[in-house]
């Protein structure tokens, strides 16, 4: 896998990286130089530019076209633990799948560009959850059920990001249980699920204890309000043990 990885960013990824891989990632878009006829027209018609390497019949690229290349680079990248050629090379592809129209591979890549992301080991800023997770996550979510009407992907994509979040320390968990409560107004999610993700959400403000005597930033209450509900959620669906359990995490 390491011998594969070097040779594809050596033939492929650091040639699309140079002016010929940007012009022929233009070359999409455009007829000539400076026209955008074959573009738009294109576009009107609902149809793939002639240049294209995504057949729409079928649903995917050829083995040996260069955006297959690189998506295999991304993931080889991504298996052997260099998130940051995975989320370079996933984020390079996200552009020429759009121009494609290749939307699940589109919504993939967004994905598991932000995926990457919250793996690579730094101090992950409010700013880089904004400009990059966030952007990512909100794009696949568009992608996977706008365009492609896969709620599966955006379910992934979703329990991924906040799992992911979790771990990155108290303002990273704000985000988790906002992205939780995403999934929950999105209703993409099965009964099951709604009830698991809204205990989710309640451990998620559990683990928000606050600073200092007055503890200021807990989520106890909100912690709470969660749990309380989880608890009729089980009801409804004829659970009483489960719902007494999280009825007692509400109490404490």
């Amino acid at each position: 896998m390491e011998s594969r990885v070097v040779t594809w960013n050596d033939q492929v990824a650091s040639k699309r990286r140079g002016i010929g891989g940007r012009f022929m990632s233009l070359s999409k878009r455009w007829t000539g130089f400076g026209s955008a006829k074959g573009a738009s027209t294109a576009t009107a018609t609902g149809q793939n530019s002639p240049n294209s390497n995504f057949d729409p019949s079928r649903g995917y690229y050829s083995p040996e076209a260069p955006e297959a290349i690189m998506r295999q680079l991304a993931d080889y990248s991504f298996m052997l633990r260099d998130y940051k050629l995975a989320f370079g090379t996933y984020d390079s592809l996200r552009t020429d799948f759009s121009n494609d129209k290749a939307w699940a591979y589109h919504a993939s890549a967004n994905e598991l560009a932000g995926v990457s992301f919250l793996l690579i080991p730094q101090v992950l800023s409010t700013r880089a959850r904004s400009e990059v997770v966030d952007q990512k996550i909100e794009a696949a979510l568009y992608s996977y059920l706008t365009r492609c009407s896969l709620p599966f992907g955006a379910t992934r994509s979703i329990l991924l990001t906040i799992e992911l979040l979790d771990g990155r320390g108290p303002g990273a968990a704000e985000d988790a249980a906002k992205w939780a409560m995403k999934s929950l107004e999105l209703g993409i999610l099965s009964p099951i699920l709604q009830v698991l993700m809204t205990e989710r959400i309640a451990d998620i403000r559990n683990t928000e204890k606050g600073t200092g005597l007055l503890r200021l930033g807990s989520r106890r209450r909100q912690a709470a309000f969660w749990n309380t509900l989880a608890s009729v959620l089980w009801m409804r669906l004829g659970e009483p043990v489960l719902a007494s359990a999280r009825l007692q995490m509400a109490r404490t």
